[in-house]
């Protein structure tokens, strides 16, 4: 089923003062309130985008993963400042989303990270519609992301596997000097993974590359059956 909440490309983007504003003014706010003290949380950091956060469901973990391994965002951060709006009853409501980020075009898009079961609760797509048009007003654009999007394939699961390795400094130069040996220029991950002992690597080389996005591959594949590129 089509949720209502659709992304909605807004012509409007942020200039390059603005965004380098944008970034400096919410970067100088890392310290994070715990937003439930009865839900379990999982405290996270995200090296490429400086800021922690807490996560309080698995499919925010799950998110928070994939938004920290993209290489497509300029800025990212988990639960950003609230809004406030009011509805037909004149009732001032608040309202936080899970995520804003902003692409390499300039885009500005606020994400609310929910199950689609809930989000197509017919409470949750009548607040979701009036927030949208809340933040188009503001040139940004509101989205309802799903398990749909975030758990694509395996991806989710390779993530989690790879995301220790976003706290280790990339093994640019060590990966370079491996590849230069070889006579081919992609292989199968288990390949690649004989061919590293062969060399006297240490395996974990490829989860390092691969966490760092030095090797190219279909990450929503099983990771197994990884055939990767560089």
């Amino acid at each position: 089923m089509t949720l209502p909440v659709v992304a909605r490309k807004i012509k409007k983007s942020y200039s390059h003062l603005n965004l380098i504003s944008y970034i400096e003014s919410a970067m100088n706010n890392r310290v994070q309130a715990r937003q439930s003290s009865i839900r379990a949380t999982t405290v996270a950091y995200s090296h490429r985008h400086g800021f922690s956060a807490y996560l309080e469901s698995d499919l925010e973990v799950d998110y928070f993963n994939l938004r920290s391994y993209e290489d497509n965002y300029v800025y990212f951060k988990m639960q950003p400042e609230p809004i406030f709006y009011f509805q037909a009853n004149q009732k001032q409501y608040r309202y936080t989303p899970d995520a804003e980020c902003i692409d390499s075009s300039g885009l500005f898009y606020v994400d609310e990270v929910k199950y689609q079961a809930e989000a197509e609760k017919e409470k949750n797509k009548s607040k979701f519609l009036h927030i949208e048009k809340i933040y188009a007003q503001k040139g940004k654009i509101f989205r309802v992301v799903t398990e749909k999007q975030i758990r694509q394939g395996n991806r989710a699961e390779n993530l989690r596997y790879l995301a220790p390795t976003w706290a280790l400094p990339s093994p640019v130069e060590e990966l370079s000097l491996f590849l230069e040996k070889l006579k081919y220029y992609s292989a199968p991950i288990q390949r690649l993974g004989a061919d590293m002992l062969k060399d006297n690597q240490a395996p974990c080389l490829i989860r390092r590359a691969l966490g760092h996005r030095l090797l190219k591959c279909d990450i929503t594949q099983p990771w197994t059956e990884l055939y990767l590129y560089w």
